[in-house]
């Protein structure tokens, strides 16, 4: 039967050949990009925090540690987040069926390597002391410490194709570094863990309003 279909319509040959001419090409997992910047800063001024993380900490190690994006484009490894909808089970007049009750999100991770000074675990304290205060452990305000992190799939010209916006994100974990006198030829690498709101596709016209 299949053998006539073919005989008496399209061929396969022919259907592979507009399937291919609307097909846009594969996504490759080695052509991404990120772009962020630190978040605006502690307000208030004293010895008691970190003054790398005040406001105006913040505008000048942007500048001197992520100038041209040399830390989003040291980033060798990142994870495009998850979207799931938790749900609960609903009976009404027959078989229990789930139902949706709210959205969760879980942190994403990224890997970088390493600078001869490490700048991008510089880069990442001074953004996590922003968040939390390490004399006291007390913690500042959400619009002192989050910042939107952008995350796209680029094409093998460098077109972004596909992105992701994660808003309000701040690093939850700076991951150790492991030392090891065997790799002589290794460079460091540093794994970072972003906390944050939501997020949602750069083509997606909702508006997410700031904290």
């Amino acid at each position: 039967m299949a053998k006539e279909k073919y005989i008496k319509g399209t061929s396969m040959s022919a259907d592979i050949t507009n399937f291919l001419s609307k097909f846009s090409g594969f996504a490759r997992p080695n052509r991404f990009l990120l772009e962020f910047s630190l978040p605006k800063g502690i307000t208030a001024t004293g010895t008691w925090l970190n003054t790398e993380s005040t406001a105006a900490g913040m505008i000048t190690n942007s500048a001197l540690l992520n100038g041209n994006g040399v830390i989003q484009i040291s980033c060798h490894t990142c994870t495009m987040p998850a979207r799931t909808l938790m749900t609960h089970p609903h009976v009404q007049h027959g078989a229990p069926f789930r139902v949706p009750y709210s959205q969760q999100y879980e942190p994403v991770t990224f890997s970088f390597y390493s600078g001869r000074y490490h700048e991008q675990r510089h880069f990442f304290e001074i953004w996590q002391t922003a968040v939390v205060n390490l004399n006291d452990n007390s913690f500042n305000f959400l619009s002192e410490y989050c910042s939107n992190i952008d995350i796209w799939q680029l094409d093998r010209n460098n077109n972004k194709t596909y992105g992701v916006r994660l808003y309000n994100a701040w690093p939850m974990a700076i991951g150790e570094l492991q030392y090891n006198y065997g790799e002589n030829n290794t460079p460091l690498s540093i794994t970072v863990t972003m906390e944050y709101k939501l997020w949602k596709n750069n083509h997606d016209t909702t508006t997410i309003y700031p904290q």
